[in-house]
């Protein structure tokens, strides 16, 4: 037979072959920037205990690097999103103190892209910015505009200081 059939020309079942599922290459390299930010910023907390502030400095805006990247795969999800967008800020923020020590006045010292950073957390459902400080961004940026709402913003920024 020229088709390569040979007696029966009815057709058997046959089992077919499933390929082997390949794991998520985007989670695993969400979960690798997750395991290696928590392995950073536990180097940074040494650190910090330690007074060794500027390794501290440089170990916390490697970890929030890392996380940051991290959430912006959108593979981060739920419960691990958010534990890790809470110890984001908690790290931010000891970052910003640790940063009046190591930098001083020097921006040109300062580590870590910390817009990225907050707008990876943004992008999850988090404000990274206090109230009355978000009100200060806002007039800071209306005043880059001339745009006559920045005393406005500024106002409502000392009434949640002062409250």
């Amino acid at each position: 037979h020229k088709l390569g059939i040979s007696g029966n020309t009815r057709s058997q079942p046959t089992a077919a072959v499933q390929p082997k599922p390949q794991p998520n290459a985007g989670a695993a390299a969400a979960n690798q920037l997750l395991n290696e930010g928590v392995t950073i910023v536990k180097l940074a907390v040494k650190y910090d205990n330690s007074k060794l502030y500027p390794e501290a400095y440089e170990s916390y805006s490697k970890a929030l690097d890392n996380f940051s990247k991290a959430l912006s795969t959108g593979l981060v999800k739920g419960k691990t999103s958010t534990t890790v967008i809470e110890r984001m800020d908690g790290y931010l923020k000891r970052m910003y103190k640790i940063e009046a020590l190591v930098c001083g006045k020097d921006k040109r010292k300062r580590k870590g892209n910390f817009v990225d950073i907050i707008t990876s957390m943004t992008k999850c459902g988090y404000n990274p910015v206090p109230e009355g400080e978000e009100s200060f961004l806002q007039a800071r940026l209306a005043e880059t505009r001339k745009d006559p709402a920045a005393l406005a913003y500024y106002s409502k920024g000392l009434e949640y200081l002062m409250a």
